[in-house]
């Protein structure tokens, strides 16, 4: 695998070793969970950090998401067209029902 490939993805595997169970991680717990060398961990944090994807806080200097991530995620809803995902979903209830599941109105 070519390293850049690597690289990405050893940044995006540290992206994902966050939930809602550990919000926030010390470098030697990526290092460890990833098992990659602390000092190569060092450095992909401090580039995450660099771009506003992790930031440190608090008193023990843990890695949690940063605010980049959040200003990405307000993308995301404006790309998503809700009506063409639910309605699928819609119809089959309605066909469940013998509705059609249109807008018309019976009148």
């Amino acid at each position: 695998m070519p390293k850049a490939i690597y690289s990405l993805e050893k940044g995006l595997d540290i992206l994902f070793s966050f939930n809602f169970k550990d919000k926030s991680l010390s470098a030697q717990t990526i290092s460890e969970h990833l098992d990659i060398p602390l000092r190569t961990t060092y450095r992909y944090l401090e580039t995450l950090k660099k771009r506003g994807i992790l930031a440190r806080y608090g008193v023990t200097g843990n890695c949690e998401l940063g605010f980049a991530l959040f200003k990405l995620g307000h993308i995301v809803p404006s790309q998503m067209k809700l009506t063409e995902i639910v309605l699928p979903y819609i119809q089959r209830v309605c066909g469940d029902f013998g509705h059609t599941g249109s807008n018309e109105s019976t009148g």
